[in-house]
């Protein structure tokens, strides 16, 4: 079974979802797959 983690510098985030939205369109993930 395949594990997905994502590391992000909380610290800059801004709430825009783009890093969400970026992983999503490079690994073709499922939409509903929410992270």
């Amino acid at each position: 079974m395949t594990k997905w983690t994502m590391v992000a510098d909380l610290r800059r985030c801004v709430g825009c979802q783009t890093c969400t939205a970026a992983c999503k369109h490079a690994n073709a993930t499922s939409p509903a797959v929410q992270w």
